[in-house]
């Protein structure tokens, strides 16, 4: 998966509520992550750092500490999954989890994930929207969420760095 591809899985549960962002881009963000649409960094570049301009600048800072480019998908896990939960002007349900697959199941065409947290989240299993990673998922995954939405499958030592 390309560096952008998973920025955009990661800020496709917050499109709706964006009103700086235009039909323009909006529609080439769907058309990519959900057609064989192919898309160009260099088209996204400059209306995501203004639609999203407080990760955009968070992981300008994070890479220059640590002398990597903003678009790596480390950075980009770093941001969602623990940068974005301290800010204060995330919103109740904007949060970034990790989770284990305990089921899948399908609701009107379209996958669900019956996930199981631990640490001090919620005990009781989650269900989140497998749309962005349809084919990628197992049960018995380690997933990253955003938002309620499966984002990507982790690998162990991933999940266990994010597990809350």
């Amino acid at each position: 998966m390309k560096v952008y591809e998973l920025f955009l899985r990661y800020v496709y549960p917050c499109l709706g509520e964006r009103q700086d962002i235009s039909f323009n881009l909006r529609a080439k963000i769907i058309d990519f992550l959900f057609t064989d649409a192919d898309i160009k960094f260099s088209d996204l570049e400059e209306g995501l750092a203004l639609a999203f301009r407080t990760p955009v600048e968070v992981l300008r800072k994070i890479s220059l500490e640590k002398h990597l480019p903003w678009y790596n998908e480390d950075l980009v896990r770093e941001y969602f999954l623990r940068v974005h939960n301290m800010q204060a002007n995330t919103l109740p349900g904007c949060r970034g989890y990790v989770g284990i697959v305990e089921k899948i199941l399908e609701q009107e065409g379209t996958l669900i994930y019956q996930v199981a947290y631990e640490g001090n989240l919620p005990k009781a299993p989650r269900r989140v929207i497998g749309l962005l990673t349809k084919d990628e998922v197992k049960e018995g995954d380690k997933i990253a969420i955003h938002k309620s939405f499966a984002i990507e499958r982790l690998n162990d030592e991933t999940y266990l760095s994010y597990r809350q």
